[in-house]
């Protein structure tokens, strides 16, 4: 699982081409994809029966950090003001 300083070290400001927006909220987190590559990839790596809302997957706080391990892996970055720890 990569450390909260190499998150920070994937992110980048959304007008650059950031791929994904995370925020939390109490014990759960927001993910939302930004362009449609993003979405793609997020729609075939979550399960069938996950919770989404306007467009956001939202997930329990101790999922993302696999998750989030998944999408840096695939290439994506993150808005640089995702703030999850």
């Amino acid at each position: 699982m990569r450390t909260r300083e190499e998150l920070v070290a994937a992110t980048v400001p959304a007008s650059a081409g950031a791929d994904f927006s995370a925020r939390r909220d109490g014990g759960l987190v927001q993910l939302t994809p930004l362009n449609r590559h993003a979405q793609e990839w997020l729609v075939s790596n979550v399960e069938a029966n996950a919770t989404w809302n306007e467009g956001a997957l939202v997930l329990e706080l101790r999922y993302f950090p696999p998750l989030a391990d998944g999408i840096l892996d695939a290439g994506f970055y993150f808005e640089c003001d995702a703030n999850i720890h």
